[in-house]
């Protein structure tokens, strides 16, 4: 109501300095949100706990918001001011389909702030995540398959050197 009547989107509360999408998504529905966003609201800010939009929406677990946001286009790979990615909070909250949602929209499973998770659904034994967080085919046109994502194991998981010999493989 307040933007039909001429209120910028852009809108800073006096109080906390947060602009109006940080309120927004802290609202149990997303009818604001989505007002906001396709009012092409500056979306590159922080909550106040240095949470983006994209990572307080999944830890208060506003699925419908979290939606909106990737829909919009936010940046699925931006750390937060607390060293996490959306991505490692899906993995260590052991969540499947969001997981997936995030690999589709772009995540990268091998940055850096991502291998504590990585290491994490390995110890749990949840193949089916580490499966999504394999480099997948995507379509490239006539020409070769792209690969879309690729892990770098940590060194201290590859096989020792004497594997090769073992193996046949020299």
């Amino acid at each position: 109501m307040l933007m039909e009547n001429g209120a910028s989107p852009e809108t800073v509360d006096i109080i906390f300095g947060l602009p109006a999408i940080c309120h927004a998504v802290e609202m149990p529905s997303t009818p604001v949100v989505q007002a906001l966003l396709s009012r092409a609201v500056n979306t590159n800010v922080r909550m106040l706990s240095g949470q983006t939009l994209l990572t307080y929406s999944i830890d208060v677990n506003r699925q419908n918001t979290v939606e909106a946001l990737l829909a919009q286009g936010v940046d699925v790979n931006e750390v937060d001011g607390l060293n996490r990615t959306p991505l490692k909070l899906a993995l260590m909250r052991l969540d499947y389909n969001l997981t997936a949602k995030l690999m589709d929209y772009g995540a990268d499973p091998a940055a850096k702030e991502n291998q504590e998770a990585f290491n994490f659904i390995k110890a749990v034994g949840r193949k089916d995540l580490q499966e999504l967080l394999q480099p997948r085919q995507v379509e490239a046109g006539p020409s070769a398959p792209a690969v879309r994502h690729e892990i770098e194991l940590p060194t201290s998981e590859a096989p020792p050197p004497s594997y090769e010999l073992v193996a046949g493989k020299v």
